[in-house]
């Protein structure tokens, strides 16, 4: 019986293992096959991120450069134009006042630089800054939109970020005498580009010919290290400095250079933290499996040694025995009760064998006795016939004779 016991558990050991292994390795397949997907939609959204980065912010210089170029023509447009700017720099606003309207009483186009000015801003309500630099002037006109007029700072205390430049090209001379540089608004573009979930571990630069900066962008991930890391090579003008960054260069038709920054130790992280719950899924699911065919593997196994138990004490003489009818609706439940009518059929054939057994001795034993009974009897008459011979009784061996031949 133990041995029955230790070989059936061994068998279901060997079964659980094989299917254990078989779940494992299709789990582990199907969570690697949707892993290697999660990545490659990844890293196929990335780059696009990527690309809509650059033709956005492309878009979007080419829109402002065309914006900057077009008020650069129209304030180099007149001959008078220029000459009536460098007589705003080098008179007060009342005497410049003077000259303008002088100047078109005597025929010119009536150019009044703070006026002109403030048309552009209210023609674009985008543009942020406007500075005005003339090779011939110490000072900068600045202009902005709460100051739409302008005023005339030193240089050194003029500040502009993220500006657009137009060089202003003298119509007579065909030398540039100055450069109009325009700041836009960006707040637009920026909430297009984080509304892009990723984008959120890039850094957007925009570099002009110059190597002015002309637009930055950094996403949610994006870390002040980072943004440090890629300030400093861009001062110092070397990108390989970016050793841990993977760096992408387009260099638009304008002239200007889109370049996408990626940490690559962040981006590991982001795929990482991307593939995470799919292999917490994939493991909740392996344990998930195994708890249960170990469960119902167990639970087959305790009724299976039941039936096994039960027929053993059958065998052993116990013919009253009887499977517990105590299991599950299964498959063993209808075996157990097959087993418990063939064990009944059983008992009653061996009853029914046994009591044919008993009544076929009984009647040998009568046919046996039927055969002992008259052999006795005529040995005790032929005993009392020949001595009635000894003791000289003819006629008393004689009637005993007649009698033993009668029965």
């Amino acid at each position: 019986m133990l041995l029955k016991s230790h070989a059936m558990q061994a068998s279901f050991a060997h079964l659980i293992k094989l299917y254990t292994t078989i779940i494992s390795v299709m789990v582990v397949l199907a969570t690697t096959v949707f892993i290697t997907v999660s990545i490659r939609t990844y890293d196929a959204d990335l780059e696009q991120a990527e690309n809509t980065a650059i033709v956005q912010v492309g878009q979007m210089l080419n829109q402002n450069q065309q914006i900057a170029a077009q008020f650069a023509t129209q304030m180099t447009s007149s001959s008078s134009n220029l000459p009536s700017i460098e007589k705003y720099f080098d008179s007060s606003i009342t005497d410049y006042s003077n000259y303008a309207i002088d100047k078109s009483i005597s025929g010119s186009p009536y150019f009044f630089w703070p006026t002109e000015s403030r048309q552009f801003f209210t023609q674009h309500d985008q543009v942020t800054q406007l500075t005005l630099r003339l090779l011939s002037q110490n000072k900068v006109f600045v202009a902005t939109q709460a100051n739409p007029g302008g005023a005339l700072y030193p240089a050194k205390d003029v500040k502009q970020r993220f500006a657009i430049n137009a060089p202003l090209i003298n119509q007579t001379s065909l030398e540039t005498d100055g450069v109009l540089s325009i700041s836009f608004d960006q707040s637009e573009i920026k909430r297009q580009l984080s509304q892009v979930n990723a984008t959120q571990p890039l850094q957007v630069v925009v570099r002009s010919e110059a190597d002015d900066e002309a637009f930055y962008f950094a996403g949610k991930r994006v870390t002040r290290q980072q943004q440090r890391d890629l300030n400093q090579a861009l001062t110092a003008g070397n990108m390989k400095m970016l050793r841990d960054y993977h760096v992408t260069t387009k260099q638009l038709s304008s002239g200007y250079t889109v370049m996408t920054v990626l940490n690559r130790h962040l981006l590991s992280r982001l795929i990482i933290g991307h593939v995470l719950p799919l292999i917490l899924l994939g493991l909740i699911l392996l344990l998930g499996l195994s708890t249960g065919l170990w469960l119902t593997f167990r639970r087959y196994q305790h009724q299976l040694n039941t039936i096994v138990d039960t027929v053993q004490t059958v065998s052993d003489g116990n013919l009253d025995a009887r499977v517990p009818m105590n299991l599950r609706p299964t498959d063993l439940h209808t075996l157990a009760g097959g087993i418990n009518a063939m064990l009944t059929e059983i008992h009653q054939h061996i009853y029914t064998i046994y009591q044919l057994q008993i009544a076929q001795q009984e009647a040998n034993r009568r046919a046996l006795q039927a055969q002992i009974n008259p052999h006795f009897m005529s040995n005790t008459l032929e005993y009392i016939r020949m001595a009635a011979l000894e003791a000289h009784q003819p006629e008393l061996a004689n009637v005993v004779y007649s009698f033993a031949a009668l029965l």
